[in-house]
């Protein structure tokens, strides 16, 4: 899906379109074992300034399906936000993922991210539900996706083309319509 018209903007980042001129910064945020280790074995590792260039020209060039966006902050891609059609016995869901560099951890960026993101992409997708895979291992990903709403569908034992192959991966889904209202984030003081 065409996304050159999307632009959300949060408390301190833009959700927006990729563009050429983000190779750059999207080579030094996503080249980094930290990032890479967190993230499914698809992302590419090492991700140099020409693998960025070939994944913006997709973005581009529309043969990307879903949503794929930057997350910009401060006029820096260091960031990404997509939610992929998925086909397969799951008819109007899409499957949600993000990633930030390193140095933007802790800020709040990608939870906020995926409860900007998470409306738009119902309604621009027309989907019922999203889901997010995501290693257990990864905790903030997995306290971002608890307080956005999502709730744990079930766990799965993969193995994984890395090194120490064996992961545990959880599955995270929210349905439609539990949008409607915003979610609710409790802290609690010790």
């Amino acid at each position: 899906m065409a996304a050159e018209n999307l632009l959300f903007e949060g408390s301190n980042f833009v959700l927006r379109p990729w563009r050429l001129g983000d190779a750059e910064s999207l080579a030094a945020n996503a080249d980094n074992r930290n990032v890479w280790t967190n993230l499914r074995s698809r992302f590419p590792r090492p991700y140099t300034a020409a693998v960025a260039r070939t994944w913006i020209a997709r973005c581009i060039g529309g043969r990307e399906r879903g949503l794929q966006l930057a997350i910009d902050v401060e006029g820096l891609a260091v960031g990404g936000m997509s939610v992929d059609l998925v086909t397969a016995n799951t008819p109007r869901t899409g499957e949600i993922g993000y990633w930030i560099g390193e140095a933007y951890w802790g800020r709040g960026i990608a939870g906020e991210a995926v409860r900007t993101i998470c409306p738009v992409a119902y309604e621009r997708l027309s989907l019922d539900r999203l889901r997010a895979i995501v290693r257990s291992s990864n905790a903030a990903s997995l306290r971002i996706l608890e307080r956005s709403g999502f709730s744990v569908q079930s766990r799965m034992r993969r193995s994984d083309r890395r090194p120490g192959s064996a992961v545990v991966e959880i599955v995270y889904t929210r349905d439609r319509n539990i949008f409607a209202e915003p979610p609710t984030i409790t802290a609690t003081v010790a």
